[in-house]
């Protein structure tokens, strides 16, 4: 039976104010949204969103493969695709020095595909893409949906093989990779950004193992989407092969990317993009596309017109950066113990068992700060944790008010808890 102190509650907000939220009858900074450039709240997306409505209605009311699959759709997957590839920034704002980005090898043809959520994508891509003789190098920390969608996969493939390396341990993927079958297909799986620590993975170091093995990638890249790598396209992009040329052979692509739109682009759904005959493959067997029904206009606008800022507005993911760099810096300073890499969007305060991370969480919520505990299953019983999601349109004051509750609640520490 589960003890109630692990249980999960569901806390009702009342009301979203751009960075705030109302829980009860107290506005609160709102630390624990993925809206990280600040694009759910903007006027131009909701007006893009109400135009789709307008035009199209509130739901497609079927599948993709029946009438579902409307032009709005397709324009979707189109500007999802020209942005991995570089060739989006065409169809938006010029280059400062007017130069063109890096073009498409003309072998590779790349195409996207819509699902109802990032979660359903990757139980797609798991049980769809794996060969049932597939060798599967996993780390140990992705996001739940890749190991979901590895288990079900497991369950169709008896022959099929998973191996988890330690958190962004290359030499410990080299080792696996090195005791692999050659003659059985390779295929590593990771996040870019976990979003429970705020660690990315390398893609060089990806790319260096995927030629040395002959190996596969699936990325998810849920929470690099819209605030990192170039034009916010994420660590690993279509776009060129300078940062990690392993990842792609004679000129086609040894990868391929899932992410979602719920996070950094303000709305809901995910999508995949990859090699043209990987996405023919979803459509003729992807359950979660098959029997959904597809994303709804509104939805699907939205995303679409915050891929437009997110390249034509590069202030925004480099004002999450430079947010999350001074959170790291200023509460390790004040004796927290922070874990995340400084450019990611987001970053951990590890404090210990489930109790001083619920404890912590209620004291920062008394300063006005809404930041939950994160708690097992979703982390080790000594790892619990507050994280912390800065948004671009978080001024500095704001930014200080957070270190100025941290600073508050260390008062009150005492042995690991809050008194």
């Amino acid at each position: 039976m589960t003890s109630t102190a692990f249980q999960r509650q569901l806390r009702e907000v009342t009301e979203i104010a751009g960075n705030h939220v109302r829980v009860g009858e107290r506005w609160l900074l709102n630390l624990a949204s993925n809206n990280y450039l600040g694009l759910a709240n903007d006027p131009r997306v909701e007006q893009a969103a109400i135009q789709a409505i307008q035009r199209w209605g509130t739901g497609t009311g079927s599948s993709p493969l029946l009438s579902g699959f409307t032009s709005l759709h397709q324009e979707m997957a189109r500007t999802i695709c020209g942005w991995k590839t570089g060739s989006a920034r065409l169809n938006t704002a010029e280059t400062h020095s007017g130069s063109k980005p890096a073009p498409l090898p003309s072998t590779a043809e790349i195409r996207a595909l819509l699902f109802p959520c990032g979660y359903s994508a990757n139980l797609a891509a798991m049980t769809v893409l794996l060969e049932p003789n597939a060798q599967v190098f996993a780390d140990r920390k992705n996001h739940a949906s890749l190991v979901d969608g590895l288990r079900m996969a497991k369950s169709e493939r008896p022959e099929m093989s998973t191996r988890y390396f330690r958190h962004r341990d290359f030499a410990d993927l080299e080792r696996l990779l090195e005791q692999s079958d050659s003659h059985r297909p390779r295929w590593i799986v990771t996040d870019s950004v976990f979003s429970m620590d705020g660690t990315c993975t390398r893609p060089g170091d990806i790319g260096a193992l995927v030629e040395r093995y002959n190996a596969n990638v699936l990325i998810d890249e849920a929470h690099a989407t819209g605030v990192m790598g170039s034009d916010g396209a994420g660590l690993f992009s279509y776009a060129s092969s300078t940062n990690a040329p392993g990842l792609w052979s004679q000129g086609r692509p040894k990868f391929a990317v899932v992410g979602t739109f719920s996070k950094a682009l303000a709305s809901i759904g995910g999508f995949f993009v990859g090699p043209a005959e990987l996405v023919e493959r979803m459509i003729q067997k992807a359950r979660p596309l098959i029997y959904s029904t597809s994303l709804n206009p509104g939805s699907v606008a939205a995303a679409m017109a915050a891929i437009q800022w997110t390249i034509a507005e590069p202030w925004r993911r480099e004002t999450v950066q430079r947010h999350s760099a001074t959170l790291h810096s200023e509460l390790t300073q004040q004796g927290w113990k922070t874990i995340g890499d400084p450019d990611a969007p987001l970053l951990a305060v590890v404090v210990g068992d489930h109790l001083a991370a619920q404890q912590l969480a209620d004291a920062l919520m008394e300063v006005g700060i809404w930041a939950p505990a994160i708690r097992p299953p979703t982390v080790k019983p000594q790892e619990c944790r507050v994280r912390l999601s800065p948004t671009a349109t978080m001024t500095p004051d704001e930014i200080q008010s957070v270190l100025s509750a941290f600073a508050t609640v260390s008062k009150k520490i005492r042995n690991g808890r809050v008194t």
